[in-house]
C-alpha cells in the first residue's frame, strides 16, 4: 500500500514538472491600444490550461493542448494550444459543453521567456481575444 502511494506521488510530481507556468502583469484587448495593469498566473499542462486571477484568486480550467509550434516572421517562437483534442476524444456533445478557448504563447526564443499569452474564443475568432503580457512583453508591445 505504501508503494502505491509513493508511485502516485511520483506520477503527480512528474505531471507538474512538465507544466509550463507563467505570470503576466498586463492585459490588452485585441482591438485596443491600451495596456492595463492586471495580473494572472497561467499553467499549461497535459490537456488543461489553468488561468488564475491574482487579484480575485479565482481560477478557470480550460481544456486545451499544444497543437503546433513554430517561429513567426519576426523570429519569435510560438506555441498554439487548442481545445480540438477534446472533440476528438469525447465527441461533439461533450465538446459543446466546454469553454472553447485557444491560446498562442509567444516566446523571445525557443526555450526562452514568454512575452505574452493570447487567449481567444474559437467560436468568435481572434477579435474576441485578449493579450496577457509579461513584463518583457509589455516593454515590446505596450510602450
Amino acid at each position: 500500500m505504501r508503494n502505491i502511494a509513493i508511485l502516485i506521488m511520483v506520477f503527480f510530481n512528474l505531471l507538474t514538472l512538465n507544466a509550463q507556468n507563467f505570470d503576466t502583469k498586463y492585459t490588452r484587448n485585441y482591438k485596443s491600444t491600451y495596456c492595463g495593469n492586471e495580473s494572472f498566473h497561467f499553467t499549461f499542462e497535459s490537456g488543461i490550461v489553468t488561468k488564475t486571477d491574482d487579484y480575485t484568486k479565482s481560477s478557470e480550467k480550460i481544456a486545451s493542448k499544444k497543437e503546433s509550434s513554430n517561429f513567426d516572421k519576426t523570429g519569435y517562437y510560438y506555441e498554439l494550444w487548442s481545445p480540438s483534442w477534446y472533440l476528438n476524444s469525447f465527441g461533439i456533445e461533450e465538446y459543446n459543453k466546454i469553454s472553447k478557448k485557444a491560446y498562442k504563447l509567444l516566446f523571445d526564443q525557443k526555450g526562452g521567456d514568454v512575452l505574452y499569452v493570447f487567449e481567444f474564443d474559437t467560436d468568435l475568432g481572434t477579435e474576441s481575444g485578449k493579450f496577457y503580457f509579461t513584463q518583457s512583453g509589455y516593454e515590446i508591445y505596450c510602450k
